[in-house]
């Protein structure tokens, strides 16, 4: 279990210095770097963490189930954000890598980002996942997701998944963890 007690799932952030980022998520000190989501591309097979599953070193004793149990910390370097971008899709149902655990059923959630300035096709956007294992431990909501075709911003850490090259938006990127999204009134959400 997490050594944190839920608070409400969407925060108001006030006063933000336009050039100063912080992580949206009371568990990551880690400060997010600014991208896009052409950046991300030009280079994907960089800036990725070790194992998509990964939880913040701040989680002290991590419950550890389900696919891909039993990694370590995740390590500083790889937790981006992406600013104004337009939500393609969101799959609450997940990628089918699901587990059940003390009766609840776990699964990532899949959102799908795009920059519709950019050109159509697997490059216009990144395929992210809010992902079983930050649910688990209680560091992420179950439901707290975006709907088609709103505008937002996202906190996660780089993925690269060659297994899903050929047909994931990104061609490989991801955001997995997706850890947190910011609506266009500045409400974060997702985070507990």
């Amino acid at each position: 279990m997490s050594n944190y007690l839920p608070t409400t799932s969407a925060v108001v952030i006030q006063n933000v210095t336009l050039g100063t980022l912080t992580s949206w998520h009371h568990a990551i000190t880690e400060t997010p770097q600014l991208t896009t989501i052409a950046q991300m591309n030009a280079t994907p097979s960089t800036f990725t963490t070790p194992n998509k599953r990964m939880l913040p070193s701040s989680v002290l004793n991590p419950i550890q189930a389900g696919p891909g149990a039993g990694v370590g910390p995740v390590p500083n370097g790889f937790f981006f954000e992406i600013d104004n971008v337009t939500i393609q899709a969101v799959n609450p149902a997940g990628d089918g890598e699901a587990f059940t655990f003390n009766g609840v059923f776990y699964d990532d959630t899949e959102v799908d980002i795009i920059d519709p300035s950019l050109p159509p096709g697997l490059l216009q956007g990144i395929h992210c996942e809010a992902d079983m294992n930050w649910k688990l431990n209680g560091l992420t909501s179950m439901t707290d997701y975006p709907s088609q075709n709103q505008i937002v911003s996202i906190q996660g850490y780089a993925y690269w998944d060659p297994n899903h090259a050929a047909g994931n938006l990104g061609a490989g990127r991801e955001i997995h963890a997706l850890v947190a999204w910011r609506d266009a009134a500045g409400i974060i959400h997702m985070v507990l």
